[in-house]
């Protein structure tokens, strides 16, 4: 089970992106995600 942090979002150019803090059992992460919004893909 994860936890979220901090979450932030960003969109640029039909790019999303998403960062946060993931707290796991004993540790936390920095988690990093890029989603492409462009409807060819």
């Amino acid at each position: 089970m994860h936890n979220v942090k901090h979450p932030s979002l960003i969109i640029q150019e039909n790019i999303l992106y998403l960062i946060y803090s993931s707290i796991e059992e004993l540790s936390e992460k920095i988690v990093y995600r890029k989603i492409n919004l462009d409807s060819s893909d």
